[in-house]
């Protein structure tokens, strides 16, 4: 009995030792600050049971994998550890979380990609900064935001690509100035955002696609000259527009 108990002893203290009390070293748990938890595994936060409130990102998750707070309706904020190593927010990571009103990334924060459907639908969310190191934004990434008043991107931006449908129906925006480094807006990145009435288009810009500014209150635009096509519809149904300046030294070709 002696020799039992002593060989129990030592199998608990090493399953212990290799951190597998409760829930294995692969899938930590992490808390809401009202009710719930968060799941990571392998460094990636993989899903969420009745997260109510805020709740912190620790320092090394590197990815909010795609659904992960899918329809999470009482999410109200979401921050993140000092010194994040997000690199990746997944598809519809936050979609339907209709509660959220702030999402604050670290100041030296190293996020990349913003994925489709990321934010959509989040309808409480009234302002957003997006950091200088992402260089891409999905398809319909804050689509049907319809709190959405400011969208600020850091100085020094990498941004490359808007998606298309990327800001869609984000009928509180009113401005917003695309950053210098970004090269393609996708078709319908602002299709009906019917508040917006000014933006600013940076010459890296090649094209403005198919319904870019479809259904919107634009009352005057620039086109870069670096822009050499406005595709289908791209400006339909901007009634309040009066005013349309081409740049010197225009390289446009074609208007859809």
């Amino acid at each position: 009995m002696k020799l039992l108990l002593k060989l129990l002893t030592i199998t608990t203290s090493a399953f212990l030792a290799a951190g597998f009390a409760g829930l294995p070293a692969w899938a930590e748990p992490g808390d809401c600050s009202v009710n719930g938890s968060i799941t990571i595994t392998d460094n990636v936060v993989t899903g969420h049971t009745t997260c109510e409130g805020s709740v912190e990102i620790p320092n090394s998750v590197t990815s909010i994998g795609n659904f992960a707070f899918d329809s999470a309706t009482a999410l109200t904020s979401v921050t993140f550890e000092a010194g994040s190593v997000l690199t990746t927010i997944g598809e519809s990571a936050f979609e339907g979380a209709t509660s959220l009103t702030s999402i604050i990334f670290e100041a030296d924060s190293v996020l990349e990609s913003i994925g489709a459907y990321a934010f959509s639908r989040t309808t409480s969310l009234a302002s957003i900064t997006i950091p200088n190191s992402v260089t891409s934004i999905g398809h319909s990434a804050f689509s049907r935001t319809t709190s959405l008043t400011s969208i600020t991107f850091e100085a020094d931006s990498v941004l490359e690509s808007i998606g298309a449908y990327a800001f869609s129906r984000t009928t509180s925006l009113a401005s917003i100035t695309i950053p210098n480094s970004v090269t393609t807006i996708g078709d319908g990145a602002f299709y009906e955002a019917t508040a917006l009435t000014s933006i600013t288009i940076p010459n890296s810009v090649t094209a403005i696609a198919n319904y870019a500014f479809y259904n919107t209150a634009l009352t005057s635009i620039t086109i870069p000259n670096s822009v050499t096509a406005i595709a289908d519809f791209a400006f339909s149904r901007t009634a309040s527009l009066t005013s349309i300046t081409f740049e010197a030294d225009s390289v446009l070709e074609s208007i859809g």
